[in-house]
Parts: C-alpha cells; structure tokens; sequence
C-alpha cells in the first residue's frame, strides 16, 4: 500500500463509510461520442489501469459504477482485489455495486429497469434514448449496521425520462428500504441543481423516503462541482455537473469531486470525474 492509500484508508476509518460514484464510460458502444474510442490513448485498454488506480487510491468501501460494459466488468473485477459485487449475474452490466468483501455481506440486492409499467424489459422508458437500468444492494458489517446503495444512470436525452427516471427511483427506494436503514443513492443523473430530474430527487412528497444532496449537507467539500469533463481539453464548453449522491440516514462529514491524477497529464481515465463520500451513521 502506498503512502497516499494509507493515509487515504485512516481518513476513511475515522468515518463509517466511504462511498465513491464514477461513470467510468462504456467501450465499444461509445464509439458514436467519441470516434477515437477504440484507439489509443482511449481505448479501454489504455484507460482501465487509471481507473482502477483512481478508486484504489480513493479506498472506498463501497462503489457505485456507471457504464460498465460486460468486457469491461472483467477488467476491474481483475484490478479491484478485496471487491465483491452485488447482481454481477445480470446480463447488462450497466451499474454496478462493488463492496469490500472483508467488511460487508449482501443482505439483498437487484435492478430494475427506469421505464414504464407497461414498456418490454431493456425498453428505452418515455422520450429517453436509451435502457437504463438501476442496480441496488442491501449491505450489512460486522457490527450490523446496513446501508441500502443504488446505482443510478438517468437519460442524457429526454427531460422527461430524466424526471420520470428519477420518480420511479424515489418510489423504489421507499419500497424496498426499511425505514430505519440508511439509504445512498449515486450515480449520473444527467442533470444539475434547478432541472427537474434534480428537484424530483431532493423534493418532498408524502409517503416518499426524503432525501438529500451530499454535497450540500457535507461539513467539508473538496473538489470542482463540474463532473463531467469529456475526454479532451477542447471539450471545456461541454463540462456539466451530472454526478450526484443523495443520502438519508447519514450524516456527510466530506464530499469531493475527484481529480484523477493522470488527468494532470492530459489523460483522462473516463469522461467523468469520480465522486468520493465520507459518511456517518
């Protein structure tokens, strides 16, 4: 372990739990946003090394990933040792949840599809351009406690599956979440404070599970607010705050917007910068 992972890993232990989200870009499918996707120095070849080195130095205890294509799960199943994953059988691994073996067991987990009642599984939900599917996982320490994740990727197409997206998120986290378990909901969101999917997350509504925004409750925030970042320095114009993490049940001691360090050097592990929290019970 080096010297900035240990000194991560004894911040991380004066807390409960540290979680990080990080959309760490699909291979292959990706090549309509990005042309140069399969070439180096952005091929997934090259990028995955730096993106299991980014979470490694982070030493989260939980991940919540977004845009992992299946070629891509081996990969960082293969660089994360100490990591189990909850619904690593589900054929469209889209988001999914690693948690520290040693530390957590799996109380329950699952995914659900961000669509319509009536749409056909892996069905793109309202004016959205694309499935999207949510992974989530009950996980319980040694000591008892259990905390409820969701894995979250709303639409980066159509506002109302982004808000729809988000409903149907918030429905599910009071249907499946006892009241007295705390409950982090991470991911892409597509969508910044003010649009609607964001408001639909923090709003109130009887009977809904509340919610709040980590990065706005936080005793210390660390880090740019702009997530996503493309892969080049000429996409700037681009740059948007898409990543989110909400909470319930926690107290938020520190968020950060992660800078990877090989992004110093121009290179840049994903689109998106990872989000890192420091929680308490």
């Amino acid at each position: 372990m080096t010297e900035k992972e240990t000194q991560n890993e004894k911040e991380r232990m004066k807390n409960d739990l540290r979680l990080m989200s990080y959309n760490v870009l699909y291979t292959g499918v990706a090549e309509g946003l990005y042309p140069e996707i399969d070439t180096e120095p952005y091929a997934w070849e090259e990028r995955r090394d730096s993106v299991a080195e980014t979470i490694k130095r982070q030493g989260p205890d939980v991940v919540a990933f977004q845009e992992v294509w299946m070629s891509q799960f081996d990969d960082l199943d293969e660089r994360l040792p100490g990591y189990a994953w909850a619904s690593r059988d589900h054929g469209m691994r889209h988001t999914p949840i690693a948690y520290r073996s040693d530390r957590f067991e799996v109380v329950n987990s699952g995914t659900f599809w961000l669509s319509e009642d009536d749409a056909a599984p892996g069905e793109a939900g309202w004016d959205g351009d694309h499935q999207r599917l949510v992974t989530h996982a009950t996980l319980r320490d040694e000591e008892g406690d259990e905390v409820a994740v969701f894995s979250v990727h709303l639409d980066h197409v159509g506002e109302e599956a982004r808000r729809e997206g988000a409903r149907l998120v918030r429905e599910k986290v009071t249907e499946l979440v006892d009241d007295g378990t705390p409950v982090v909901v991470a991911g892409d969101f597509n969508c910044g404070q003010g649009s609607d999917g964001y408001e639909m997350m923090v709003g109130e509504k009887d009977g809904w599970r509340g919610l709040e925004d980590a990065r706005e409750t936080a005793d210390e925030v660390e880090g740019p607010r702009i997530t996503f970042t493309g892969l080049h320095e000429d996409d700037s114009e681009e740059e948007q705050d898409l990543d989110q993490v909400f909470v319930s049940g926690f107290g938020v001691a520190r968020y950060e917007t992660r800078v990877p360090e090989d992004e110093e050097d121009e290179f840049r592990p994903s689109d998106h910068r990872p989000v890192v929290v420091d929680l308490r019970y």
